[in-house]
């Protein structure tokens, strides 16, 4: 896993853990952003927002055209990691288990 400026660098020092070859996919995405979007603006809130949208886009292109390989890249990042980093790596993350149950098994609480 590499770290990825969701922003850009020069913009935030936001990061998110990617696969590498979803890191290089958005780098070289994010450099063909209008200018204004990957230099720092002094938090202009419009701008801000459309690189925001710029970032979702692109994430959202990568998965739709993986798609049908993301199920065998998560076993094979998952088992790089336990040999990396051992077990329970994700914990060091801060992530826990994912709920799969439905909304129908879980008590209405009023």
């Amino acid at each position: 896993m590499e770290e990825h400026h969701l922003l850009g660098r020069k913009i935030s020092d936001d990061v998110v853990l990617v696969e590498p070859n979803l890191h290089r996919y958005l780098t070289a995405a994010m450099r063909k952003w209008p200018e204004i979007l990957r230099k720092p603006d002094g938090g202009a809130p419009l701008i801000q927002s459309a690189r925001a949208l710029f970032s979702q886009i692109e994430h959202a292109k990568w998965f739709i055209r993986h798609y049908d390989r993301l199920p065998i890249h998560l076993v094979a990042s998952h088992l790089k990691r336990l040999e990396e980093e051992g077990d329970r790596y994700w914990e060091r993350d801060g992530l826990g288990p994912i709920d799969i149950s439905t909304s129908e098994d879980k008590p209405i609480s009023s």
